[in-house]
Parts: C-alpha cells; structure tokens; sequence
C-alpha cells in the first residue's frame, strides 16, 4: 500500500474521514490548496505544469466531489500525475489538520522545532529539497558530508553553487555536494542520516525514497507539504516529521494572485513550525548505517530526482 493510502487509512480509522467533503480547491503556480466543510485547508507544492486555465481545473476537480466528497477514486491510484499526486497531499493535509492542532490525542508528540538528539551523530547526510536542514546538519561537529539534492538545480545553478560555496568556507573539513537528484538511490546508501522534503509527496517519489531507506539511517521528514497524519511516515521508519501549521487567510491570498507570488512569503518562514514525533522518542544508532544489509528499494518507481525545497 503507498504512503497516501496508508495515510487516508490511519485517517478513517480515527475518524477524520467520515462525513467530510471537498468545499472548495484553489489552484496557483506553484502551490495547490484544498478546504474541506470543517473549514480546514490543507497546503501543498504544485508540480503540475504551468497553465492559463487554473480556474477551469478548479471546476472540474469540484464537479468531481458530487459523487465522489473526498475524490478518493480520483486521488488515490498511484503511480499520480503531479496534478494528482499535489491535490491529494492537500486533502491529506487539509484532513489532518485536527492531528497537529492536538498531537497528543492521537497517540503524538509535538514540539516547536526538531529536538537535538535526531541529528546526534550525523556523519554523512542528504538533505533532499534545496534549503530544509542543510544548515543545521552542517552545524554539527560530527558531520563529514553533505549531499544536497534539488531537481531545479540546472535553474538555479548559480544561487545554489553560491550558498554551497559559503559552506564550504564555513566548513572547510567537511564536503558539501549539490545533485539534481540523478542516482539519489546511490547517494542514500552511503549516508546515515536523511533529510527529505515533503513535497516528494507531490510528485510521488517519496514511497520510493523511504523504502530505500535502511536500518540505522536516521529518516526526517520536512516542509510544508509535510503537514500530514504521520503514523504512515513512523511505519516506514522516519524519525521526526518537521512541518508548519498555516493560517486561514491562505485561500483568499491564492485566489487574489493566481501567479502564487502573495503566498510565498508563508511558504518559505512565515509558518508556525511544528515537530511531530511517536509518543516515545526512538533511539537510532546512526554508525550502524554503513553496515546494513537487505535494503529494499521500489521497483515501480523509477530514479526520478528528488523534488524542490519545500522548507518548514
């Protein structure tokens, strides 16, 4: 079963399902948010292709819930299409806006930010999304590398080489290396600690990212397509899920500026943080990675690079 299945599951299995709707979607460059009748938003990064008729895929997407309130037989097949794979990260989100608001009943721990004891020990890490926890893994004595992997790379190339080259002087004894994602399963498999952005979600590479993942690596999720229900995420060995809980005036901002410019402060800091973790912290030996055997990877999911950053 994917994550996205697996999440809708442990959502109708607490209840967070049942009688609830679609009411309204909104669609920008670059962003996609979809509201349920409770009012709740979920937010998440639009990898479609840009288009002149956002307001018309609207229309169509709503004339859907008549017969379908959550689209689940439109959402939930995967592999997804991005403009899939992006509305149904939002409806996750939008569902699963009553478990941040009180972790703790749903078997959760939250704290503001990532506690210190999940970078413990990091030695070689990814960080998967441009920006996430790059700057804070470097700030740790122990880290050897640093693998940053971001599919808009050969756009930005000169802004990313900048801030990697600030690194390196920042760092000197560390290596710091950017990728556009090309064999992200080989760069994993020498790292023990992984940072992957939340909107892998949206373009359906996260399934195949953590089932890559092995024993003794230290796996976090972050950004802000990662405000999801989280069990799915802990079952498949992640540490920490770092997202932002987001404000309601959101929809309206997407509707006055369908180019998504007025909601890009909120994406990139504007957001209240969030911490989410098990109800007991889990203990991971992070020198054990290098000597794990029997990974699993994937096999339908090809080695697609990794998505853009999606910052918390």
């Amino acid at each position: 079963m994917s994550i996205a299945a697996d999440m809708l599951r442990h959502l109708d299995e607490t209840g967070l399902t049942v009688g609830r709707r679609i009411v309204d979607i909104v669609l920008t460059q670059g962003y996609c948010g979809v509201v349920i009748d409770t009012g709740a938003a979920g937010w998440a990064l639009n990898y479609a292709p840009p288009a002149d008729d956002l307001a018309r895929h609207e229309t169509y997407w709503l004339s859907r819930t008549v017969h379908d309130p959550l689209l689940r037989r439109a959402l939930f097949d995967t592999p997804a299409p991005p403009e899939i794979a992006c509305l149904r990260t939002a409806l996750l989100a939008a569902l699963s806006e009553p478990v941040l608001a009180a972790p703790e009943h749903y078997g959760l721990r939250s704290l503001p930010d990532l506690p210190d004891h999940c970078l413990d020990g990091a030695r070689d890490a990814a960080v998967v999304g441009f920006g996430g926890l790059m700057w804070r893994l470097l700030g740790r004595a122990s880290l050897r590398s640093l693998s940053i992997l971001d599919l808009g790379l050969p756009l930005r190339r000169t802004e990313m080489d900048n801030v990697a080259a600030a690194m390196r002087l920042a760092r000197p004894d560390v290596t710091v290396h950017l990728s556009d994602g090309h064999g992200w399963r080989a760069i994993f498999e020498r790292c023990d600690t992984l940072s992957v952005t939340g909107s892998t979600m949206c373009n359906d590479t996260l399934d195949a990212m953590l089932a890559t993942a092995g024993a003794g690596q230290t796996v976090i999720v972050q950004g802000q397509s990662a405000a999801l229900h989280p069990r799915a995420l802990f079952e498949r060995g992640v540490a920490a899920v770092l997202t932002t809980r987001k404000p309601p005036q959101l929809v309206a901002l997407a509707r006055s500026d369908r180019s998504g410019a007025a909601l890009q402060p909120w994406f990139e800091g504007g957001n209240a943080r969030v911490c989410l973790l098990r109800a007991e912290p889990v203990v991971i030996d992070a020198r054990s990675a290098r000597h794990r055997s029997g990974i699993t990877t994937a096999s339908t999911q090809s080695d697609r690079a990794p998505a853009s950053c999606d910052g918390a």
